[in-house]
């Protein structure tokens, strides 16, 4: 499984709450389960450094953040403390249907 498969493995594989606003949703890397067999524990971290690396900058609740589209949605990723790095300790993937 290349490294594209299984970004969208884990990201259909996860429990996604929508935001108050209902214009995206989010999931918790820390406290959401994973669902499907066989997504690591490290694939949070390549989920958001190919953010790092491939996404588009975009801002978001006045942040700028990297966007990644990938299979019909945007994903960014939201790191633990504003000023941590988000590819080592990512802590909220959110993702918006492309229109």
């Amino acid at each position: 499984m290349n490294t594209t498969d299984r970004l969208v493995a884990l990201a259909s594989s996860l429990n996604w709450r929508t935001s108050r606003d209902g214009s995206h949703q989010y999931v918790h890397t820390l406290k959401d389960p994973v669902t499907q067999p066989g997504i690591r524990a490290t694939d949070w971290s390549t989920f958001a450094a190919v953010c790092s690396q491939h996404g588009r900058p975009r801002e978001f609740a006045g942040r700028t953040y990297r966007y990644l589209r990938l299979a019909g949605y945007d994903y960014w990723i939201m790191p633990q403390d504003k000023d941590a790095d988000p590819c080592r300790h990512p802590l909220v993937l959110n993702r918006r249907r492309v229109r």
